[in-house]
């Protein structure tokens, strides 16, 4: 999962975090380990990793202003030092990470043309 975060590159918030592993483990085969209730694109288990992962250090939340009066502020998601130096120690399928890459790459393109249009 911390590979997820630094491939996506930028600040990602929880939401985001829940999609791309739903969208990851069901469309694409890579096997994060996280169960998914039907129709539901939250995971308790994905929940309390981003949270442990964020208490030992190797996530960093920064709080960027909501649009709503209930969501004042979002939490966003950025890697560590510390989660990039366990990402470099840990072994994964280069097979998991190539369909990580093209994944998150359409995803963050096609976001960045309809934040372009929108302008």
């Amino acid at each position: 999962m911390l590979y997820l975060v630094q491939v996506y590159g930028k600040p990602i918030s929880r939401k985001g975090i829940h999609r791309l592993v739903k969208l990851l483990q069901e469309e694409h085969g890579v096997d994060f380990g996280f169960s998914f209730p039907e129709g539901v694109q939250f995971s308790r288990e994905l929940d309390d990793e981003i949270n442990a992962l964020t208490e030992k250090g190797y996530l960093k939340v920064l709080y960027a202003a909501g649009g709503r009066f209930l969501h004042l502020y979002r939490p966003f998601y950025v890697l560590t030092d510390k989660g990039k130096s366990a990402i470099s120690k840990k072994d994964f399928s280069k097979t998991d990470a190539e369909k990580i890459e093209e994944v998150v790459s359409k995803l963050v393109k096609t976001k960045e043309k309809r934040e372009e249009s929108a302008v």
